[in-house]
């Protein structure tokens, strides 16, 4: 990656970034049940473990839509 790409994904653009904000929310939202120790249906550790890839696919979203 050469500075020409750093400064293309620093540049805000809502069609790529408020997306990629929307895939890190909700990682953030499946994650809250785990870290507050509340259970949702017993769901609470299944949750959290949907939500470890969400950093990596914000990231692969915004590397591939810029």
């Amino acid at each position: 990656m050469d500075t020409d790409d750093l400064h293309r994904l620093r540049r805000f653009e809502p069609g790529v970034h408020l997306p990629a904000l929307g895939i890190l929310l909700a990682g953030l939202v499946l994650l809250l049940p785990m870290a507050l120790e509340f259970q949702v249906a017993g769901l609470d550790r299944p949750l959290a473990l949907l939500a470890v890839p969400a950093p990596a696919l914000a990231l692969t979203w915004l590397v591939k839509r810029v």
